[in-house]
């Protein structure tokens, strides 16, 4: 099959993401405030064996990610996707910005379209300032024009530079990870690990987190608007959603319902507001009967409606199976049913399949929104070992082959998607799992910053050249 024949346009966008707290370090640099995270690990010894990112990737400093950037031109993609570090440009989320923070993005910026690489921006991708935090964090209404302030610098600094912005990363994980600190700090847990399918009714009565999922609806809907008043000529997206399949275990009525109010609370309560202007009802009722009532404003759906994106951010990495269980009443009244096999990635089973289904539901069910697959990859235990200097990771080279055809085919059918990105460009720190789980295309040994093309870049550099077929 030669290229010619790819379901890939011309234009198509070949990425690879990470997000700013992951892989910048520098802390505490030039002016930067603390953000959730680094309260998290620095404070609370959240991540796994007590690790931080004060230093992570050293890509501050520009030596090192120039050296980061020529590694992204020999890995063939035409585009990166970065996140904002909120607290580095705005150190107490509010007032008057950090002109060194603010340099140091515009700099990198410009460095990045140098080597021909498009930047995709994201606002936010979980860097919380902690004075904000201590302020209500996203509990606090408030906090919607907090972040209006914070886009209006990043439109003001960035805007003419970059054509396509991304407002919030992973609304669903973002709450799962605020909700996990609130516990751990009470002492209610004391794992490094945690689940996200879905996130228990304590989540929305411990913890407000009926609260943060209209806020942050709102702070994607006012940040659109903040760039669309400034006539910019770029594309914006208001969420990257982590798309989740739930499926039912069986085909009972039961395990239908099951699945389906697992669907609600993953994916319809994030996709429902951003591309039909409401939520889902079955979700706001079984809220509601929490005493979890969305905290809806008027005026506030039409600000949603009105200031939808120009494209849908779909973060994919699994789907799984759900039953209907009444004694499992911490959860739903619905239990996830998939087994976990020693096999599987971090991150759930490998099911190309349902990629390939989940994005055809977007088509179908939601309009066909034009779509960029802002993050798809995984890590594997074992498959990253260096070995006389190479890493031969065969596993995520296999999950990447499969998932790119199951993208192919998605697009056959008509799914309208203009970019892929997978995740991450490099191994980096995993939020609560430290430096314990890897998922770069790059090699990181991070005693001594060392980078190594892995076996799976090596695949991925000639799916790009390929147009996307698979060699």
């Amino acid at each position: 099959m030669g290229a010619r024949e790819s379901p890939f346009p011309q234009s198509f966008l070949w990425g690879a993401a990470t997000a700013a707290y992951q892989v910048e370090g520098a802390w505490q640099a030039d002016g930067k405030g603390l953000s959730v995270w680094d309260v998290y690990t620095n404070t609370d010894r959240m991540a796994a064996n007590g690790e931080t990112a004060n230093v992570a990737l050293n890509m501050y400093d520009r030596a090192q990610y120039l050296e980061d950037i020529a590694l992204l031109k020999e890995l063939g993609v035409n585009a990166y996707r970065f996140s904002i570090n909120w607290p580095r440009i705005l150190p107490a989320g509010t007032g008057a910005p950090n002109q060194q923070g603010i340099a140091y993005y515009r700099r990198f910026i410009a460095d990045l379209k140098q080597a021909g690489i498009e930047p995709l921006v994201t606002l936010y991708h979980w860097e919380l300032p902690q004075a904000l935090a201590e302020r209500g964090g996203w509990a606090n209404r408030e906090i919607v024009e907090w972040f209006r302030g914070c886009a209006g610098v990043v439109f003001d600094s960035f805007g003419r530079d970059v054509k396509l912005f991304l407002v919030l990363n992973e609304p669903s994980t973002d709450l799962g990870f605020t909700f996990y600190a609130q516990q751990f700090r009470e002492k209610r847990t004391s794992s490094p690990t945690f689940t996200l399918t879905p996130l228990p009714p304590a989540a929305f009565t411990q913890f407000a987190g009926a609260r943060m999922v209209h806020h942050q609806h709102m702070c994607a809907a006012v940040a659109i608007e903040e760039y669309r008043k400034r006539g910019l000529s770029g594309r914006i997206a208001a969420i990257a959603m982590l798309l989740i399949p739930a499926l039912p275990e069986t085909d009972s009525e039961a395990d239908g319902k099951a699945a389906w109010l697992a669907d609600g609370l993953m994916n319809r309560i994030y996709l429902d507001p951003m591309l039909e202007g409401t939520y889902p009802e079955d979700v706001v009722a079984v809220l509601r009967g929490l005493g979890a009532e969305l905290p809806i404003e008027a005026g506030d759906m039409a600000c949603i409606a009105r200031n939808r994106g120009d494209f849908l951010g779909v973060n994919f990495y699994s789907g799984f199976a759900f039953a209907a269980d009444p004694a499992a009443k911490d959860n739903f009244l619905l239990r996830m049913v998939s087994v976990p096999s020693p096999g599987d990635p971090f991150n759930g089973p490998v099911r190309p399949d349902l990629f390939t289904a989940g994005l055809l539901r977007l088509k179908d069910e939601y309009g066909n929104p034009p779509m960029m697959i802002t993050e798809n990859g995984a890590g594997f235990p074992g498959d990253d070992e260096l070995v006389d200097g190479e890493v031969r990771d065969a596993k995520r080279t296999d999950y990447l082959v499969r998932h790119v055809a199951a993208l192919g085919e998605a697009v056959r059918q008509g799914a309208d998607v203009r970019g892929y990105f997978h995740w991450s460009s490099h191994d980096n720190f995993e939020w609560i799992s430290g430096y314990g789980r890897r998922f770069g295309l790059i090699h990181v040994d991070f005693a001594t910053q060392k980078r190594i093309l892995k076996q799976s870049a090596g695949v991925y550099r000639a799916i790009i050249e390929n147009g996307g077929v698979i060699p």
